[in-house]
């Protein structure tokens, strides 16, 4: 398949009217020498878990005799990632308003770079073993940032052995696998851009499938930014899946993409002018839309730094919403007894933001 040149202006058209999908590999999160953090992070789980690992595929799946073992390794990822300050690159790339950016990588550091340049956004990943979570409306001014293969601070959500990965396709082929506004969000995509998405591992060309990205090749183009690829795996990203690899330098990619932008004189994503008031204020809209969920989980995030003893409050309040939704998933609560727990988490909800409004004013 003859390679299509990248369109610079059409893309960012693109992205402007929310037509783009952005997702991110671990080849886009990269240290200040050009290495991929992956390669770091590899070296650290051989250091402080050598003995705990019985063998590491050349795939990143991990085999385990013990369970104990497979959480000491995630602990290892947790500090390390804890660690890192986000690359130059995914800096840039918060500033460009994607109105959604899923990653491969189980880390947390694109959410970071948002509040470290004070952008308003929500995140969610992919729970192997639960029901999708309810997700605001997506936006530029409201970003969904979501971990396709799990996130590093809940360890159940990833997947490290075969076995979580098969449990993952178990999981994601079904139905309303993933959230039902990404998955509006995706097909309504015209544009995927890929950045640094290592193709030339199997299960995330099964994945590709899962996303719904192979449709109608008439209506959507797709193209991949790689600092390295094997031919074989690029040959048939290009023939099976319609993939259009237009660069191998990353940084000089997301370069050129942000000196588009400027030159259009589109606006670059604004920073929340008081990210206290507007995080509560959200919280506060979502519950009168009857968005308990996603309410209860900004909380507990917003929280967690910013007021220790409201957090816990917080917590305890997600916990009640999680024990509902499990009591109506399994049907032993009956309409009127679920009616009358969602209204009284509502309300303990809603006296929570405004005490901590009180709080942190």
């Amino acid at each position: 398949m003859p390679t299509i040149p990248i369109k610079w202006n059409d893309l960012a058209e693109d992205i402007r009217t929310q037509k783009c999908v952005l997702i991110l590999g671990e080849g886009a999160y990269l240290d200040a020498s050009g290495q991929p953090l992956r390669t770091a992070l590899d070296a650290e789980i051989k250091r402080e878990n050598d003995g705990d690992i019985l063998r590491h595929y050349a795939n990143d799946l991990f085999l385990f005799d013990t369970d104990g073992n497979k959480r000491s390794v995630v602990k290892t990822m947790r500090r390390f990632y804890a660690a890192q300050e986000p690359p130059a690159v995914l800096a840039r790339l918060a500033q460009i308003p994607f109105h959604v950016v899923l990653t491969v990588t189980p880390d947390l550091l694109l959410a970071k770079s948002f509040e470290n340049q004070g952008f308003t956004f929500q995140s969610d990943f992919f729970q192997r073993v639960q029901k999708p979570s309810g997700i605001a409306d997506i936006s530029p001014d409201n970003p969904l940032l979501y971990n396709v293969l799990g996130c590093v601070d809940d360890h159940e959500s990833l997947v490290l052995t075969h076995g979580d990965l098969f449990t993952y396709f178990e999981s994601v082929f079904a139905q309303n696998g993933l959230p039902q506004a990404l998955r509006a969000a995706l097909l309504n995509a015209e544009n995927l851009l890929f950045l640094g998405v290592p193709f030339d591992r199997w299960y995330l060309q099964v994945l590709l499938r899962v996303l719904n990205i192979r449709r109608d090749f008439t209506r959507i183009q797709s193209f991949a930014a790689q600092q390295q690829m094997n031919s074989d795996a690029m040959t048939l990203c290009e023939k099976e899946f319609r993939i259009n690899f237009v660069e191998h330098d990353i940084p000089g990619f997301v370069k050129k993409l942000t000196e588009t932008w400027e030159t259009q004189r589109f606006p670059f994503r604004q920073r929340a002018t008081n990210l206290t008031t507007g995080q509560l204020e959200k919280a506060s809209l979502w519950l009168t839309e009857g968005q308990l969920e996603a309410s209860a989980k900004l909380l507990v995030d917003f929280l967690k730094d910013v007021h220790p003893e409201h957090y816990k409050q917080a917590v305890l309040l997600s916990s009640r919403c999680n024990r509902l939704k499990m009591k109506v998933d399994a049907g032993i609560i009956d309409n009127r007894d679920e009616k009358l727990e969602f209204n009284q988490i509502t309300h303990a909800m809603i006296d929570l933001v405004e005490d901590a409004k009180l709080a942190l004013a």
